[in-house]
């Protein structure tokens, strides 16, 4: 087994879809598939080559939505990755992350608040719709194991373990500033549909 595979195996379980494993790895999602390893997945043939996401090119999850506009199409890709218009439309409304403070760009990345599978294209490139997040914050917050209540007090979900909260520093009810009007809708449906109660 070459290195580079060895390197692909280990990405897999961290990442959990083949779209984030290519962007941990700094490679194109069709070198992935190329590779002995993405071939040996089976990746090619289960549609995972198309859109690097199985739960809707499996029939799992919510349908896909077509996009007739090329510009828009290239927009939501983007977004989906976390770049693009999507995260400049955020830095916009939140230009650190309200837990770490962290305000250099380099070091965060553009979370949505309702997730990519749940939003409309248009909920998918607001600002509104989007944290700027320390990796592991955003982690965190993606799961479900952190939220925000509208006043933007941390709500940390009881099954999350002491341990982590230690490491990674979370004060229970710490305050992280005001959320405007937009974002709060978007945290109630966070709140009801990702966070883990």
């Amino acid at each position: 087994m070459l290195l580079c595979d060895v390197r692909y195996v280990l990405a897999v379980p961290e990442h959990r879809n083949f779209t984030y494993v290519a962007e941990a790895l700094h490679v194109s999602q069709p070198t992935l598939l190329r590779s002995r390893f993405g071939q040996n997945a089976g990746w090619e043939e289960r549609g995972m080559g198309r859109t690097g996401d199985p739960r809707t090119e499996a029939g799992g999850g919510h349908p896909r939505r077509r996009c007739t506009d090329s510009h828009e199409k290239k927009q939501l890709v983007d977004a989906r990755r976390g770049q693009g218009q999507f995260r400049r439309n955020v830095l916009q409304v939140e230009p650190r992350c309200r837990l770490t403070l962290i305000a250099h760009q380099g070091m965060l990345r553009a979370s949505h608040i309702k997730p990519w599978r749940h939003a409309t294209n248009r909920e998918r490139l607001d600002g509104n719709n989007g944290l700027m997040l320390a990796p592991h914050v955003d982690h965190l917050f993606d799961d479900g194991w952190i939220t925000f209540d509208d006043s933007g007090r941390l709500i940390i979900s009881i099954h999350l373990p002491h341990d982590v909260l230690q490491a990674w520093h979370l004060t229970r009810d710490a305050s992280t500033g005001v959320f405007n009007e937009t974002q709060i809708g978007y945290l109630r449906h966070h709140r009801q549909h990702v966070f883990r109660r």
